[in-house]
């Protein structure tokens, strides 16, 4: 199976009627059954998400994706995600253990302190090389 083709199942829970999904009433959808089971792509949000079912759940059934923990389990999720905002109608926005750019800057300085302090450097010329002209470890021409 592709990394980013969900497998999904019905669900033996109750779920809000925004989760709840008719794949033989799904606009833009393709569903097809195969040797191994249903096959769906289904347009939301701007792109096309690709599901596969062991079997087709009742129609409006409350449905759950299943990760299984392997090699390609990052790529699923960021799928599942992407498929889980469309179905919110929420932007896509940036991955959620992406760095800030001010927190990526902070621990920059920090491992730059840190490589400046095991080399015997005071905190004053840390704090130079951090916020001065040149770095620490570099050679003034």
């Amino acid at each position: 199976m592709l990394s980013t083709v969900l497998p999904m199942r019905a669900a033996n829970c109750v779920a809000p009627k925004s989760y709840k999904l008719d794949f033989t009433n799904l606009p833009g959808s393709e569903v097809g059954r195969a040797p191994d089971g249903w096959h769906a792509i289904v347009p939301l949000g701007g792109a096309k998400h690709r599901l596969w079912l062991k079997s087709l759940p009742a129609s409006g059934s409350a449905v759950v994706l299943d990760l299984p923990l392997d090699a390609n389990f990052e790529l699923r999720l960021q799928a599942a995600r992407r498929f889980w905002l469309a179905l919110e109608h929420r932007p896509l926005g940036t991955p959620p253990l992406a760095l800030p750019a001010l927190k990526r800057r902070r621990l920059i300085l920090a491992l730059r302190a840190l490589d400046g302090w095991q080399q015997g450097n005071s905190y004053r010329q840390i704090a130079q090389g951090l916020f001065g002209s040149h770095r620490i470890g570099e050679r003034g021409s």
